[in-house]
């Protein structure tokens, strides 16, 4: 599961602002669908990298104030991909096969 997306931590070419400052991940807002990238490196050569949006392309589910949540490996919309990402605060659903998938797979299929 990717982790997810945090301001000042977490890059697409440039940090990431929020648009929301009430859900923090690990001590930073969380960045929500559209929210802006800074200008960045080539920036005045090719403009779309000085006003850049990121786009949660994961469908993970998890929402705040009613917009999608940003994780690792989303892009912005200048080609950059966002990373990378909380270590230990994730959000979608698990691989399968993965410890965590198997686990809620064995706790499904009533074996407790």
């Amino acid at each position: 599961m990717p982790g997810i997306a945090r301001a000042v931590m977490d890059k697409a070419g440039g940090s990431l602002f929020p648009t929301q400052f009430s859900v923090k991940v690990n001590g930073y807002y969380a960045i929500r669908n559209g929210d802006s990238v800074f200008g960045h490196f080539p920036g005045p050569l090719m403009p779309w990298h000085m006003w850049a949006s990121v786009k949660a392309q994961h469908r993970t589910g998890v929402y705040i104030e009613g917009k999608a949540t940003v994780v690792a490996g989303d892009f912005a919309t200048c080609g950059h991909d966002v990373g990378p990402g909380s270590p230990n605060v994730t959000a979608g659903k698990p691989k399968e096969g993965s410890f965590v998938g198997s686990v809620i797979k064995w706790q499904k299929g009533g074996y407790f």
